[in-house]
């Protein structure tokens, strides 16, 4: 499991941190194994620059494929730690992020452990016509993770699915 929120700042910059995490694996381990970033500490400092290197999709496209991987650590820790305040940048960042397998099956786990605080914004992101085919994708993958776990908001995100847009 990720380490406490107030813990003591590590001396090495977040992004050299996450670049040390080096590839990722690709099966889906770190949604249910709690222990897949045991020895990562984020500290509430750290927010910020995790949010940022989650939403650079620049990552994506540099020739440094070790970089690749960063945004990809970036969005498993805020879904792990359940950081509420990156719900919309997130969602602001779906129609950037490319039509690639990690991004497909990843962050629609991210938005599911978010939570149904996500309902809304990605509610709000379905609605918006001007979204990439890939941005629709996530968003109604997203909230159909959300609502197998979240009894309390299914009918309603049934109900947004259904209609084909948010409020």
């Amino acid at each position: 499991m990720v380490k406490s929120f107030n813990q003591p700042t590590s001396p090495i910059k977040l992004l050299d941190r996450l670049k040390q995490l080096g590839k990722c694996q690709y099966e889906c381990n770190w949604v249910n194994d709690k222990n897949y970033y045991h020895n990562n500490v984020i500290v509430r400092d750290d927010i910020p620059e995790l949010i940022e290197l989650a939403t650079n999709t620049d990552y994506f496209f540099t020739e440094d494929h070790n970089d690749w991987w960063i945004p990809i650590h970036a969005w498993r820790l805020i879904g792990r730690l359940k950081i509420k305040e990156a719900i919309d940048p997130l969602v602001n960042t779906l129609n950037y992020y490319p039509d690639i397998d990690w991004c497909a099956h990843e962050l629609p786990y991210v938005f599911k452990m978010l939570g149904k605080d996500a309902v809304e914004p990605l509610a709000n992101k379905l609605a918006d016509t001007s979204n990439t085919e890939m941005a629709q994708f996530l968003v109604v993958e997203s909230m159909s993770n959300i609502a197998q776990t979240n009894k309390s908001c299914r009918h309603y995100i049934i109900d947004i699915l259904c209609a084909g847009h948010g409020k």
